[in-house]
């Protein structure tokens, strides 16, 4: 994935101040972010970038957590995993890099 890191950003009530600190705090290192309880705010340097960069965050996710859908416990344990990882870490785990 170009992104990079997608930093986990975490829950606060719409209209807090903190999400704009967080945000700002992250913005000059990462192009798209996870809003907990919200979802991706994605960045560009103009419409088209943000667009480009939004694409490729949706389909990077399709690519990780569709073959999921199966009821195989393989990957039922491995996006239990992950879900854990970006809980614990605030950012993807490798496996969805």
């Amino acid at each position: 994935m170009r992104m990079g890191d997608i930093p986990l950003v975490p829950y606060y009530r719409p209209g807090d101040d903190r999400i704009a600190r967080d945000l700002a705090a992250l913005a000059a290192r990462h192009q798209a972010f996870l809003l907990a309880n919200h979802g991706p705010v994605v960045c560009g340097e103009n419409l088209q970038e943000a667009a480009n960069n939004t694409e490729e965050l949706e389909e990077t996710a399709k690519l990780i957590f569709y073959p999921w859908r199966t009821p195989d416990s393989l990957f039922n344990h491995r996006r239990n995993c992950a879900v854990k990882e970006i809980t614990r870490c605030r950012v993807l785990p490798p496996i969805c890099r």
